[in-house]
């Protein structure tokens, strides 16, 4: 049986402090260590949210994002040297940067990315700066190297190792004139893809680009349908299920090749009777151990 730990990292750094860096204690509050069998091994408190946007670089708090970075990838490699699957609480989606380079310095690695944005914006004057906006691009080295090139280490996850599942953001890219996937050299998996081709079948076609490498698993709760999971930041209509999600982990759990698990964005203070948390919680518990 797969043994895991849970390490916390209560970031808004990467989006801004709406609440969302409340996940991993409400998920706790759930019982969710108990549940998964999983010890709390480390935490990594945020520097302070700064609002000022670095004018060379283009993130907002670039550097506490690199200094968080930098001690989650020791506290990932920690982990695995124990023989333990770490699952990452965020936090905003910032928090897959540490994983990453901790991989990244143990060897090559894959990325299967769970979310509902393609999070692949470059950091251009007019967009926000919000580095939860621009992880896929920092993770496979098409941004500014103060976050994509940690340890002279860029890319941390080459694009044809990379999976992106599930986004359905596709006409917000467009209408925005962002970067999109498009050309990347990314795997994409959009939401009118999965329901045209059918989950199985791109869960299989993923799983298999990822056949060479170890991977790291990021879930981003805004993947879920939004009438299911409004407690996110930046909605969009539509969603995969909780059923559909926990299917998708179990795959990945089943490959025997996921290294660890990253969790971001849910918002509790969007879930004032904890419905949403009790579903997120069966879902992982689901994923990871059903």
């Amino acid at each position: 049986m797969t043994t895991y730990s849970l390490l916390s990292c209560p970031t808004p750094l990467g989006l801004w402090p709406s609440g969302v860096q409340e996940m991993g204690r409400t998920l706790l509050d759930h019982g969710l260590a108990q549940r998964l069998g999983a010890p709390l091994t480390g935490t990594v408190q945020p520097g302070p949210y700064l609002r000022e946007r670095d004018a060379t670089t283009g993130y907002l708090n670039g550097p506490a994002i690199r200094a968080q970075s930098l001690l989650l990838a020791d506290l990932v490699a920690a982990e695995r040297a124990a023989g333990r699957v770490p699952v990452v609480l965020g936090g905003d989606c910032s928090v897959v940067i540490g994983p990453l380079l901790a991989l990244r310095r143990a060897g090559n690695l894959g990325l299967f990315y769970l979310d509902g944005h393609q999070d692949y914006y470059d950091a251009t004057p007019d967009h926000s700066g919000e580095v939860a906006d621009m992880t896929l691009g920092i993770a496979t080295g098409a941004a500014h190297g103060l976050l994509s090139d940690i340890d002279g280490l860029a890319p941390y996850v080459q694009p044809a190792r990379t999976v992106a599942f599930g986004f359905r953001d596709e006409a917000e890219v467009a209408q925005s004139h962002a970067r999109s996937l498009h050309g990347s050299g990314i795997a994409g998996f959009g939401l009118t893809h999965l329901r045209r081709t059918g989950l199985d079948a791109c869960l299989a076609r993923a799983l298999a680009t990822l056949t060479e490498a170890s991977f790291w698993l990021h879930f981003d709760t805004d993947v879920v349908d939004d009438s299911l999971n409004p407690a996110v930041d930046y909605r969009l209509p539509g969603g995969l299920g909780w059923d559909e999600v926990a299917q998708t982990l179990r795959a990945a759990r089943d490959s025997g090749r996921m290294a660890g698990l990253s969790v971001s964005i849910f918002n509790p203070r969007k879930d004032p009777d904890g419905r949403i948390a009790m579903a997120l919680t069966e879902c992982l518990v689901s994923g990871l151990r059903g």
